[in-house]
């Protein structure tokens, strides 16, 4: 082993944790920053410590492994494999992937004690989204509820729900997982979101919110609304939510929907659902000599 350096003990993990719980689960404790070697041992070693991560690029794992393989590997790299407050990987396990692939031995830097929080704005070699995040924290539906989180926040700032903002518009990691945070019944509306989206396309993201929000509005309605949208039993010519299906079944239109003119026929829908209106041929202008202005949800 080089002078300074040490093979990696999962025991500098342990005492952490151990320490932290004396500390009432304390997590601001110091971070433990090492440069260690790891070899295909060590690197399976600490792989077994990854209780949750993203799932593996193939295309990422085969360039680092034909690095390592060819002496290309960097070993002043500067992103740390790390270890969280409790003791699991959280970054880093395309390369230790690739040591065990490649069967060789490296030296890295690793930080034991990383707080959970930081993983949402970890920037290594691979970005990490929300999605990923909610993945790792073991969410059911994590890119739907990536999604939902999204435009939500978005929704929250000016009362329209579509994707396509300026890049310094967009909300922050930080906002997306705060709001999920103080609305935990978004999940319940991503599940449903998801059974929406396999008949009538448009994401189950998209759903998600919708249903998030047609539901803090009107939870028996909602019930009504979107179980009728789904099935289609029981509804007469002239109902709202039967011309709002009729549009999304459509197979030469519900793929070229934009976002925003998806959720304004839904909120249109739904407005004209609860007004107790009838129409038989739902529309929605977006633009033109006689625009119309976005549909509140009432």
């Amino acid at each position: 082993t080089p002078s300074g350096l040490f093979i990696y003990n999962s025991a500098i993990g342990a005492v952490i944790s151990e320490e932290r719980q004396k500390r009432g689960g304390d997590t601001t404790m110091a971070i433990v920053n090492s440069v260690e070697v790891i070899g295909p041992t060590e690197a399976a070693t600490m792989l077994g410590e990854a209780t949750t991560n993203r799932r593996m690029s193939a295309a990422h794992l085969l360039m680092l492994t034909r690095a390592m393989e060819e002496g290309a590997w960097d070993e002043n790299e500067g992103s740390p494999i790390r270890f969280d407050v409790n003791g699991n990987l959280c970054d880093g396990q395309h390369r230790l992937q690739a040591v065990i692939n490649s069967g060789c031995e490296y030296i890295f830097h690793v930080q034991h004690g990383t707080p959970i929080e930081t993983m949402m704005v970890i920037d290594n070699n691979r970005s990490r989204t929300t999605a990923h995040y909610f993945e790792l924290q073991g969410e059911k539906y994590s890119v739907a509820l990536a999604s939902a989180a999204f435009l939500l926040c978005q929704w929250t700032s000016d009362s329209q729900l579509y994707y396509g903002r300026e890049r310094h518009e967009k909300p922050s990691r930080l906002m997306q997982v705060n709001f999920l945070n103080d609305n935990p019944s978004l999940r319940l509306s991503v599940s449903r979101g998801e059974l929406m989206r396999h008949l009538l396309k448009g994401g189950g993201g998209k759903w998600g919110a919708l249903c998030f929000i047609l539901t803090s509005i009107d939870e028996t309605d909602a019930d009504w609304f979107l179980e009728h949208l789904h099935t289609g039993i029981d509804l007469p010519e002239g109902h709202p939510i039967l011309a709002l299906r009729k549009i999304l079944l459509d197979t030469s239109v519900k793929g070229h929907l934009p976002n925003v003119e998806y959720c304004a026929l839904v909120f249109k829908a739904w407005n004209l659902y609860r007004e107790g209106r009838s129409v038989i041929k739902l529309s929605w202008r977006r633009g033109g000599a006689a625009p119309e202005a976005y549909p509140s949800p009432i």
